[in-house]
Parts: C-alpha cells; sequence; structure tokens
C-alpha cells in the first residue's frame, strides 16, 4: 500500500471560514454552482465533448487562482487547515454529460434537461475533501441544431461554499473564458495529473480588513432573545434577522436534516434583456436598484399565494458583497467568502392596502430597501458577519440549531452584472484562436440545512438577459404543492416586472 503524498499547509480557516468548513463537514451544503452557457463557431476544432479538450483551460484556471487546489485537513474538527496535495487528478475536476445517454435523452427541452443535471451536481456530496479539492466543472454539451452556426455547452462550475462565494465563481468564468479564447490547437499537454503552483491563498475576509462591531450591535443580538419583539422594533435592536422573527411570520418549516432525503429544488426564471432594460429605467426614474425591486415583488407575491393564517410578515435576507471595501479585492477578481448580509422586514400586503398598482407605497418600500442595502453594503462596521468571531464552537452552535424556526422568509443573493470580458491579467496572450462568448449565466444554490425555505439567486449577462433561480430543500417551504408554488411565485415577479416596464417611456 502506497503512502500518501504529504501536504503543504497553506493557512489555518478564518473564524469566518469555518462557518463554511463546518457546514461543509456536516454535509449540510453541497455544491454552490454558477454557470454558463458557453458559444462557439461550428467551424472551430474543438470537440465539446472530449475530457481532453478541456484539460489546458482546466490547469490555467488553477494556475490563476490557488483555492482551486486547496484541500481541508481537520475538516471534522474546529481547527481546520487548508492544505495543498503535490499532484491534482483532473479526473476528479471535469465530469462531461452524455445528453443522448437514457438518462438525459428524453428531456425534450434544453431548459430543463440543464436543471436537470444542475440538481444532481447539487445533491452530490463531495467526497474526500481533505485530499481533493471541493470544485469541479460539469459539462453539458447541447445538441446541434442543423441551422445553428454554433456549438452551445454548459459549463457548470459547482464548489464548496469552503472555497469561496459566488462572485467568486464569475472569477472562474473569467479565467475559463479566457483560456478557451488563448488555447493553442497543438496544445501538447494532456496529461490529467497536474502539479499546481505554490501561491498562498488570498487572506480571508477578517483577516484582509478590521471588522468593527460596536457595543450596541454586538449586544442587540442578546437582548433580543430576552425581549418581546414589539420592544425590539421600538428599541431598533435589528442586528441580524432572528430577533425579528415571531410567530407572525412565514418561515417555513423547521431546521431538520435527514442524509438519505436531503434535496434541492428549484425553478427558473429568465428575464429578456429588453424587458429589463425597461424595468431599470424605471427604476432609475424612481431612485431605486433592481434588488429593491425583486424584495418588495417577492413580498407581493408571497402576500398573494401564502395564506394569513401562514404569513402576517415576511423576513428577508439580502446578500451584501464587501469586496469595495476592500483595495486588494476590488477588482472582483479573487476567490473567497466576502460577503454580509442586510435584512428586511415588510408586513403582509392585504387586498385593502394593494391597490393593484406599484404606485407611491410599492415605491416607497423600494427606495427605503435601496438606502438600507447601500449602508449595509458601504461599510466594514457592524456587519453581521463580524459577530462570528465571538463564536467559539461552530460545531456545536450549527447542531444546537436543527429542529428550530427558520430565522427568515427568504435570502435574495444578486451577484449583479457579469462582464466576461474583465480580464483577470493584463499579460493576456494575443494570440485568440477561439472566438467563444458566454451567453447566458445561471446562479444556483443548493439546499441549505440552516437556511431560508426559499432563496432566489440573481445574475445577469452583461447586454444580455437577467436569470431569477428558486431554490429551497425538499419539504420544507411549508406548501403541499413546492414547484407549482415556486412556479406561482416566479409568475408573479415576472408579471410585476411587465407591469414595472409599461410605465417606462
Amino acid at each position: 500500500m502506497s503512502t500518501p503524498e504529504p501536504s503543504t499547509r497553506l493557512r489555518p480557516a478564518s473564524k469566518i471560514e469555518k462557518r463554511f468548513t463546518v457546514r461543509h463537514a456536516l454535509d449540510w451544503y453541497r455544491a454552490l454552482i454558477i454557470a454558463g452557457l458557453y458559444t462557439v463557431p461550428k467551424d472551430v476544432a474543438f470537440d465539446t465533448h472530449s475530457i481532453s479538450s478541456y484539460i489546458p483551460t482546466v490547469k490555467s484556471c488553477i494556475k490563476t487562482h490557488s483555492f482551486l487546489s486547496a484541500t481541508i485537513e481537520g475538516l471534522h474538527g474546529e481547527s481546520p487547515v487548508f492544505t495543498r496535495p503535490a499532484r491534482l487528478d483532473l479526473q476528479n475536476h471535469i465530469q462531461i454529460i452524455d445528453p443522448e445517454s437514457d438518462t438525459y435523452k428524453s428531456e425534450g427541452d434544453e431548459l430543463e434537461l440543464f436543471r436537470k443535471v444542475v440538481l444532481e451536481t447539487h445533491d452530490q456530496p463531495w467526497i474526500d475533501s481533505e485530499r481533493i479539492p471541493p470544485w469541479k466543472i460539469v459539462v453539458l454539451p447541447l445538441p446541434d441544431h442543423a441551422d445553428s452556426t454554433q456549438k452551445r455547452v454548459y459549463i457548470i462550475y459547482a464548489y464548496s461554499h469552503t472555497h469561496g462565494d459566488a462572485k467568486s465563481a464569475l472569477a472562474f468564468h473569467r479565467t475559463f473564458l479566457q483560456g478557451l479564447q488563448t488555447q493553442t490547437a497543438d496544445e501538447s499537454d494532456q496529461s490529467l495529473i497536474y502539479e499546481p503552483p505554490s501561491s498562498p491563498l488570498p487572506l480571508p475576509l477578517d483577516e484582509a480588513c478590521k471588522l468593527k462591531v460596536s457595543w450596541s450591535f454586538l449586544l442587540a443580538p442578546v437582548l433580543a432573545q430576552y425581549m418581546p419583539s414589539i420592544i425590539c422594533r421600538l428599541l431598533k435592536i435589528q442586528a441580524a434577522a432572528n430577533q425579528l422573527s415571531n410567530d407572525r411570520a412565514y418561515t417555513g418549516e423547521i431546521t431538520r436534516y435527514d442524509k438519505d432525503n436531503f434535496r434541492t429544488a428549484s425553478q427558473i426564471l429568465i428575464v429578456k434583456h429588453d424587458l429589463l432594460a425597461k424595468v431599470l429605467a424605471v427604476c432609475r426614474s424612481q431612485q431605486s436598484k433592481l434588488t429593491g425591486v425583486l424584495n418588495r415583488l417577492i413580498v407581493h407575491a408571497l402576500s398573494e399565494i401564502l395564506p394569513p393564517e401562514t404569513a402576517n410578515e415576511f423576513l428577508g435576507q439580502i446578500v451584501v458583497d464587501l469586496r469595495p471595501n476592500i483595495p486588494a479585492y476590488a477588482d472582483g477578481m479573487t476567490m473567497g467568502n466576502f460577503v454580509s448580509g442586510a435584512y428586511e422586514t415588510a408586513s403582509r400586503i392585504t387586498p385593502n392596502s394593494d391597490s393593484g398598482k406599484y404606485d407611491v407605497t410599492f415605491w416607497d418600500a423600494v427606495r427605503g430597501t435601496t438606502t438600507r442595502l447601500a449602508a449595509v453594503a458601504g461599510t466594514l462596521d457592524d456587519q453581521p458577519i463580524g459577530l462570528l468571531k465571538y463564536l467559539s464552537n461552530f460545531r456545536s452552535w450549527f447542531l444546537g440549531q436543527l429542529g428550530k424556526k427558520r430565522d427568515s422568509s427568504y435570502e435574495i443573493s444578486n451577484i449583479g452584472v457579469f462582464d466576461p470580458t474583465v480580464s483577470n491579467t493584463n499579460t493576456a496572450e494575443s494570440t485568440t484562436s477561439h472566438p467563444w462568448a458566454i451567453e447566458r449565466t445561471f446562479f444556483s444554490q443548493p439546499a441549505n440545512v440552516l437556511g431560508s425555505p426559499l432563496n432566489f439567486q440573481v445574475v445577469t449577462m452583461k447586454g444580455g438577459d437577467m436569470v431569477v433561480t428558486l431554490n429551497w430543500q425538499v419539504g420544507v417551504t411549508g406548501v403541499p404543492d413546492e414547484d407549482g408554488f415556486a412556479k406561482a411565485v416566479l409568475r408573479y415577479i415576472d408579471n410585476g416586472l411587465e407591469k414595472i416596464a409599461s410605465g417606462a417611456q
């Protein structure tokens, strides 16, 4: 029996990173996914079905992003350490899907085929992350159409949250696209065994900057545990979502984890570029941002679809990116976890208070959310993520949350506009041989044991469509027909955007 090659110690996981390593170790959050629909002219000599076609580009990504060669030793303890194996076997990181196989050929609709592959990828546990970096690309070539001039292939980048947030995946796709564009036809290095460079990992959020926490912010969650929610609101104790939660709020079913039945479900809404452009024009005229609009449309949708006895209040978590506050990471090309959250609470919108039009009340609420998000995103002080440094034992805390009420109704994670032409290097080769492009992007989260019952992921292609994905852990939404419910929510959002766009001049 051969002795495993020693790994190189990189650095310990920080307090904030332990939040993700422990959740990973418990198998409570599997593959986070950002996918791109890649296109290239048919006359380009590139076999989209062959693993060897992608080897040079994958190696360039590993060379560029040090997290892609990082494993996690001590994953099941309280002191995990990022390490790097001497060699990587790329068979662990490239998976090719055959759409003509018996498993997939019955899916006639391309979007449904894509959704099926994504859900299967979400639900696969990560194996041996102490030896194999927890990420891979799942390649889904689409069937050729006789009248098409392009080859089309989904590149599904699936990875553990331990190795980055959603914008980390956008950095991956920029590098991947650049690798395809500069890859030469006579590339000689086709070996699946790769020795990664000895580059250090980026500093984690809590070491790259100072997350100041005031006494009032620190004490708010403690006080909220012992005070009625009405007093918390009067005192403006709003440092985290759990102090807003009460028996009137929709939070789905209690938290639970059953490994054999732990599955992700998803529905997808594609908002066409023309419609999105009109909505954005109205947003500008109302001094508002799109995330604020989506937040309010979600409240309207849930108010209409859920019965009053189920929900009289909605608690929203909205993810904010802190990179712009950290000069070294402001270009968005660094992999890692650099996000925090803002929290919104809204009362149920009744028929009497909803005139059927998005009037001044609607836009006042949207502007309020827009203002609060800007305030949270614009500072490193009093961030909820900063409270993690006061948590001593992550594993026992996570396990202690099982069986408890969730602290929110929904989460919105909008990673904004993806511009794949933003280069990750100033020394890119000028010998572009393949005119590759990305037509559309998708953002999708796996089931999250302690997360919101509803998770909305949003990404927009520059000059293209916006995609809204609604995901959930099967069985926790509290409604009998979960797929029908999700479709109805997304349909309401789509109709709401159409209504808003009709007001554009």
